[in-house]
């Protein structure tokens, strides 16, 4: 087909070539453009009404590059094209402009229409088969995340125990981890994961420090003989508070679950990682599985709230002769936690020993526990006396954060 040539010795104008470009275009795109009709047949949109994806739609579309060519939009662009011998002038252009959209209508009417309508009874019956299919799918991937679990805790864990974490509390868990990053591609995946991830211990309140990882790593034999290196990557897209290991083998069973995106058909190289997990980001709805050894672990005693007890950042007491709730802290808190105790109610003695006090109330005893770094079920073997530290506290600062994770 031969193109449209503007007159050189009566040209038209910008404007008038600028409208007939548009008018040649919108004919040219006739020929990728395609109409698709979908829907229940008969029913029709509510005017007015939501959008009803069951109801009769007309949906074009367009191919921006490549396509077809429709005989009828060729035989149209030919037409008009011989009528002006191919060239714009600016005496013909209007002529030439309401030519092409004059044409245009029935070219939009014949566009080629593919009717992907059903019935009503077809439609039902496809709602039901999608609805069989889905559940199948969710069976196949139910047993098959029920194959790796299983796999996963005859190698690492103990089979059949799970253990549901409280509300408010956070899990220590290890997971087995494998760089999948590919340098050829520039893709970045340095945690990725395999199997599930095993339950070491509970702790409570926000602490997720080194001392406490690595006490809960010492109290298991196979972890404890690894060498841990600790992370922080308390940035966007950073991984968190973690401790990574060196690198271990990884069982044919469970490197077969994963192909690395470098190649090769298993992971056969991985590393552990301690990661600090809340119960309400994950997703397993049966609870955790547990690391190998973790049913002959110690676990915090379940009491009703007590006078005093150690924690990870401090201790919490309840001064009988005041009627408050207090907090002495091994260290010197955080600007950040001294904000949050702060916002909370809470108050600085004016002298030695330092104390953070407020009048007691069961809330303010829960919060003081939170911010404290400890359970508020966690059981003392001696009340603390009223308006006195703990004896040694600062020398027991290292077992008070094992105590408070049950070590």
């Amino acid at each position: 087909m031969k193109k449209w040539t503007n007159d050189p010795v009566n040209p038209a104008g910008k404007i008038q070539c600028n409208r007939v470009n548009k008018a040649i275009s919108a004919i040219s795109w006739e020929h990728n453009t395609t109409r698709t009709l979908s829907g229940i047949i008969g029913k029709k949109q509510t005017p007015g009404g939501p959008y009803e994806p069951d109801c009769e739609h007309e949906m074009c579309s367009s191919i921006l590059c490549g396509g077809g060519t429709r005989p009828d939009v060729l035989k149209v662009q030919e037409e008009i094209g011989e009528r002006y011998n191919w060239t714009v002038t600016k005496d013909n252009a209007k002529n030439v402009i309401a030519d092409l959209e004059a044409a245009l209508p029935a070219l939009i009417a014949a566009r080629p229409t593919k009717d992907e309508r059903e019935t009503q009874e077809q439609h039902d019956e496809r709602v039901k088969q999608d609805a069989i299919e889905r559940e199948q799918s969710e069976n196949t991937r139910a047993l098959r995340d029920k194959a790796v679990r299983d796999a996963f805790e005859a190698q690492y864990g103990e089979p059949g125990t799970l253990v549901q974490v409280p509300t408010g509390a956070q899990a220590v868990c290890a997971r087995l981890c494998f760089d999948n990053s590919d340098s050829m591609s520039d893709y970045s995946d340095s945690h990725a994961t395999l199997g599930v991830p095993l339950l070491l211990a509970i702790t409570y309140g926000k602490a997720q420090t080194e001392a406490v990882a690595r006490a809960v790593v010492s109290r298991f034999p196979e972890l404890a003989a690894m060498e841990f290196d600790w992370k922080t990557e308390k940035w966007s897209m950073g991984h968190g508070n973690y401790l990574t290991s060196n690198g271990v083998d990884v069982p044919e069973a469970i490197g077969n679950e994963r192909k690395p995106s470098r190649g090769g058909d298993r992971v056969t190289t991985g590393h552990w990682e301690i990661q600090f997990v809340s119960a309400s980001r994950y997703e397993g709805k049966d609870g955790f599985s547990v690391f190998k050894g973790y049913s002959n672990a110690p676990q915090p005693a379940a009491s009703g709230p007590v006078a005093s007890q150690g924690g990870a950042l401090g201790t919490v007491a309840k001064n009988e002769a005041h009627n408050g709730v207090e907090i002495a802290f091994t260290e010197k808190p955080s600007d950040e936690l001294r904000s949050q105790l702060k916002r909370a109610g809470f108050r600085i003695t004016r002298r030695p020993p330092w104390k953070w006090y407020q009048r007691y109330s069961e809330a303010a005893f829960l919060k003081a526990c939170e911010l404290a770094g400890v359970s508020p079920n966690a059981k003392a073997e001696q009340p603390d006396p009223a308006g006195a530290l703990v004896e040694a506290q600062e020398a027991a600062y290292e077992d008070a954060q094992a105590q408070a994770i049950g070590a």
